[in-house]
């Protein structure tokens, strides 16, 4: 495992902006963030094109769509293909305040142990954290003023196991329903399941 070169980024970032199925391009991505590692993976600059290569596999997969590919100009993040129309879409991602994932795994590397996903315990107070957390992410996309046109994808990165699952589904609509206004659709994906659902 070691950490990508200028050229290999280059490379990756041509292959995965030209038109991939999404489970090609889930597979392509997998295997180079697995060359990579963890600690690298979130410590190495210049390597979110490929959470937003990841993320467009993902959607890609839910929304039963022909194609998905990579955009690297300043926005959209990605493109995605269904039924011979191009959809446009920006990607973020909620997590916990002030998590800091990229000193969690440089710790754990360090120390010699792996780190868990999520290595907070109190599930319920990661439940209770989702919906300011989604929030948040939103905000962000919002203050950057993107054409209407453009999609916006949230990627909600927090696990509770289930606790409170129905009570967070039900925040949703309410959680996004500040970036309606910004974007054509908002949709959320967590736990590998997309809301609102096809």
């Amino acid at each position: 495992m070691a950490r990508l070169t200028k050229q290999q980024i280059g490379l990756h970032k041509e292959w995965l902006s030209n038109w991939r199925s999404p489970d090609h391009m889930l597979e392509y991505v997998d295997e180079v963030t697995n060359s990579v590692g963890s600690a690298d993976f979130f410590t190495q600059p210049g390597l979110a094109f490929l959470r937003d290569a990841w993320a467009a596999a993902k959607l890609g997969l839910a929304r039963k769509a022909i194609a998905v590919r990579l955009v690297v100009d300043e926005w959209p993040d990605f493109e995605i293909e269904i039924d011979k129309l191009v959809e446009q879409f920006e990607y973020t991602e909620a997590d916990i305040p002030g998590r800091k994932r990229g000193d969690e795994y440089r710790s754990a590397s360090d120390a010699g142990f792996p780190v868990e996903y999520d290595p907070v315990e109190d599930w319920e107070e990661r439940a209770r954290l989702i919906p300011q957390a989604i929030k948040n992410a939103v905000s962000k996309k919002i203050q950057k003023q993107y054409s209407k046109k453009v999609n916006l994808l949230i990627y909600l990165n927090i696990d509770e196991w289930g606790i409170r699952q129905r009570e967070i589904e039900a925040c949703f609509d309410i959680t996004v329903g500040i970036a309606k206004d910004s974007f054509t659709n908002v949709w959320v994906l967590w736990k590998d399941r997309l809301y609102p659902p096809e």
